[in-house]
């Protein structure tokens, strides 16, 4: 019985994949540049441009192309590059040309490794955003994602340009009857956590902008796990109020998640996780623990009722690896009372 159930579960795995809170941003390892033209001239510095701004996605460090050994390698990107295109921007746009660059995931993670840079996997914590906004002489609403204006587009913008994954309520029936603005407005974190369950997101980041004749004054808390950071920023730019605020929540979740790395596998651990009930568990404790930083594979060794043991290649050591499972609220570490010296953690719905 407990065969055919394991065989259920590798079929499962190969074709489905549920939702998980952490999500794996596809676009880390691409960047989009404007152009004034197609030549070749102009692409190669370009090319530059898009690898720097990989680079600090795939780090979550904008100090990263200040390293020396790095900088020899923006001069000469092209060895990165696995596909680029050119598409045409609309006249309004001062550069006619948009340049669109995909890099390769395993060279760019193999020059961060080399060069001895903390490396920040595809496997990031989701961000539900709930933001209390009111315009000039407006009255303050909590924007949905379909919300009419350029502040909700504006804000995944700079989000997606730091590699972080964000997501906004849809704001309907069932939203309504659950938040109000003064939740928002009060960082009324245990009204809004109930809300936000049914968006799956591992972390929740909560504002006001309050715009004024000549700026914006801006408060944000963001929330995961059991950590909470404070920013407050005020300046006539939106723009580059919300580029402070993504710049420093990248900066300090890199700060949590980003782990040096070798090109090689240098270590193994075995790990046992209970409360795996079904084969969506499974499925979804597989693909996360996939996704982390310092892992490089995963291999079921055992599967038990509710618990599955699991060996672990690491590109890093094993501190790195407890170090990163630590800050996931997916994960609780509880002792095990037959083999204490076995690393064993509660897999929490």
């Amino acid at each position: 019985m407990k065969k055919i159930w394991f065989l259920a579960l590798f079929t499962s795995f190969c074709f489905y994949l549920p939702p998980t809170f952490a999500v794996k941003v596809e676009t880390l390892y691409r960047a989009k540049i404007p152009a004034n033209t197609q030549s070749v001239e102009e692409r190669k510095p370009l090319l530059g441009s898009a690898l720097a701004e990989v680079l600090v996605k795939v780090t979550g460090n904008t100090n990263v192309i200040n390293n020396p050994k790095i900088k020899s390698y923006l001069a000469n990107p092209s060895q990165f590059v696995q596909e680029y295109t050119y598409e045409t921007v609309m006249p309004a746009n001062p550069k006619p040309f948009m340049l669109e660059v995909w890099f390769n995931p395993e060279s760019v993670n193999k020059l961060l490794r080399g060069t001895g840079v903390p490396l920040w996997g595809q496997s990031r914590p989701l961000i539900l955003t709930y933001l209390d906004y009111q315009g000039l002489n407006a009255t303050p609403e909590i924007l949905g994602d379909s919300s009419p204006g350029n502040v909700v587009t504006l804000v995944k913008q700079k989000f997606s340009g730091r590699g972080l994954p964000v997501i906004f309520p849809t704001m309907d029936a069932t939203d309504l009857s659950q938040i109000n603005v003064n939740d928002v407005n009060t960082f009324a974190f245990p009204a809004l956590i109930n809300s936000a369950k049914r968006y799956g997101s591992e972390g929740i980041l909560l504002g006001k902008i309050t715009q004024r004749p000549n700026d914006f004054v801006t408060q944000w808390k963001f929330r995961l796990g059991a950590k909470e950071w404070v920013w407050n920023f005020t300046g006539s730019s939106l723009d580059a109020i919300l580029d402070n605020l993504s710049n420093s929540m990248a900066n300090t979740l890199s700060v949590r998640f980003a782990a040096v790395e070798t090109n090689q596998v240098t270590d193994h651990v075995l790990v046992k996780f209970i409360g795996i009930t079904q084969s969506d568990d499974f499925v979804s404790l597989i693909d996360y623990l996939k996704n982390m930083t310092p892992v490089a594979d995963v291999v079921p060794k055992e599967i038990k009722d509710t618990e599955v043991l699991l060996k672990i290649s690491l590109h890093s050591n094993v501190n790195a690896f407890v170090e990163a499972i630590s800050l996931s609220p997916k994960f609780s570490s509880v002792p095990d009372q037959v083999h204490p010296e076995l690393l064993t953690y509660q897999w929490n719905h």
